[in-house]
């Protein structure tokens, strides 16, 4: 009768030692899920974030390509100014002349 005690003692030990790899397994395969479900969430995270960036990124590129044309512009602008002023100074100098041709020609008369 040992032989049986000893069997069955043996099969229980066996048993409780299924029932715990058993169990290990479940949370394993738990913890695989689990895991397999936070990566997913990552990956959303991180597709989200580079959309976005991707967003800022365009946008500030058409930032510079605007703060480029004003540029453009603002120096168009400095040209004409320069020519304009250019213009007022001739301008001005040949006002002068005429008028000191004016006074040449009054002092003459008197």
């Amino acid at each position: 009768m040992a032989d049986i005690d000893d069997l069955d003692a043996r099969l229980t030990a066996v048993e409780n030692r299924l029932d715990d790899v058993d169990g290990q397994s479940r949370r394993a395969r738990e913890d695989s899920a689990a895991a397999r479900v936070l990566a997913g969430a990552a990956d959303r995270d991180v597709s989200e974030m580079r959309s976005e960036l991707q967003g800022h990124t365009r946008v500030l590129n058409a930032l510079r390509e605007t703060q480029l044309e004003h540029q453009a512009r603002f120096d168009r602008v400095d040209g004409d100014l320069a020519d304009l002023r250019r213009g007022f100074g001739v301008l001005h100098t040949g006002m002068n002349r005429i008028t000191e041709m004016l006074t040449e020609l009054l002092n003459r008369e008197r």
